[in-house]
């Protein structure tokens, strides 16, 4: 759980972003790590109705040449 409650845009993408350097960090060839986006729907049109936090979280993911995949990939991996 998080010691303080994540409030802003900003809090929310230096949040994901710091997740991908540690899954970078964890990640080997045997071992991949994943790193899961899920926004709760009703949640986002409360404060991100544009989508642009969603949208910067996947930018800087491939920006940082991490692959993104659907929940359904990532099911079929393990």
């Amino acid at each position: 759980m998080f010691d303080e409650m994540i409030r802003t845009p900003a809090e929310i993408i230096e949040h994901y972003t710091s997740l991908f350097d540690k899954a970078e960090k964890m990640a080997n060839e045997k071992s991949p790590v994943f790193v899961s986006l899920c926004l709760h729907p009703f949640a986002v049109m409360e404060y991100d109705p544009q989508m642009e936090i969603h949208k910067r979280i996947i930018d800087a993911a491939r920006e940082k040449k991490i692959r993104l995949l659907t929940y359904g990939e990532v099911a079929e991996r393990i």
